[in-house]
């Protein structure tokens, strides 16, 4: 296991950094400058990223002092980020701009007023009909998720809040793993390689939707490539690693939907890939 731990914290580092130069360099607000519905689509999708990118990197921080759990809850937010990014790439660009972008700013200006018990919103200004209840991440996932997400999402989501929230089934992360009848708030000195699968996941699925959204030049095509494909590679090699009980048919779906990133991959990126490239995704794919 130590050698999949290793492997599975590099190809975290190298994920993240590819996401985040791919934010370097065509991340511009477009919607504040342009003031038109592509830029505020834009804007929503490189705001998810963003977010989720600077989630991935702290939750690794956390990773590395020893705090797992408190690791996971920033990996939950990362999530969350993807389906916010995923979302404005799927749904109606009128529909971003106004559930993803206007009515935050509005809700936050107090243009728009929640009711405390029912959660509907009511507006003074002339776009109120257009806007509509509290986003949750099962609306994202909904409307704008990728198929599989639906089938994922309800059983990772429901992982990721056990962790976020008091639940006495994450009451061993507290206990001293010396005297383990007793409580303890020090950093654990063992690994939990679930966390950096489960970051490395998110990632993969980040770069598929970079790959299907952003007309990238060709070093940085070349980066987030590499980086999916290695990414599932090394989601492959976790998988096969675990005890046959702990394999389960979450982990199968996970498996299924990483696959489906290379398939987009090629979808939208096949054209500029290498000979060398397209081939080890077919391979990966008939495997």
């Amino acid at each position: 296991m130590g050698r999949i731990v290793s492997r599975l914290k590099f190809r975290q580092k190298l994920q993240t950094r590819a996401i985040q130069r791919v934010i370097e360099c065509y991340g511009i607000c477009e919607g504040m400058i342009l003031r038109n519905l592509p830029g505020y689509v834009n804007d929503a999708f490189y705001f998810g990223l963003s977010k989720a990118c600077r989630s991935l990197m702290a939750s690794r921080l956390l990773y590395d002092k020893g705090f797992h759990e408190d690791s996971l809850v920033l990996i939950r937010t990362a999530y969350e980020a993807y389906l916010f990014a995923a979302s404005s790439l799927r749904l109606d660009a009128q529909e971003v701009t106004d559930l993803l972008v206007r009515r935050p700013i509005m809700l936050s200006l107090g243009l728009l007023r929640k009711e405390k018990r029912t959660g509907r919103t009511d507006a003074s200004g002339p776009r109120a009909a257009q806007f509509k209840p509290h986003i949750r991440p099962s609306f994202l996932v909904k409307e704008g998720g990728h198929p599989l997400d639906l089938a994922i999402h309800p059983r990772l989501y429901r992982h990721l809040c056990e962790h976020s929230h008091p639940n006495m089934v994450t009451s061993g992360h507290y206990r001293d793993t010396e005297a383990p009848t007793e409580f303890a708030c020090t950093p654990s000195k063992s690994e939990y390689p679930r966390v950096l699968f489960l970051s490395i996941y998110v990632g993969s699925l980040l770069l598929a939707e970079v790959a299907a959204f952003e007309d990238l030049d060709p070093p940085e095509t070349a980066a987030v490539t590499r980086q999916l494909i290695g990414a599932v590679v090394d989601i492959r090699a976790y998988l096969d690693s675990l005890p046959k009980d702990e394999s389960d048919g979450l982990m199968s779906l996970m498996w299924r939907r990483s696959r489906q990133a290379l398939r987009d991959l090629l979808k939208y990126k096949g054209a500029e890939l290498s000979r060398r490239e397209r081939d080890c995704i077919h391979r990966i794919l008939s495997g």
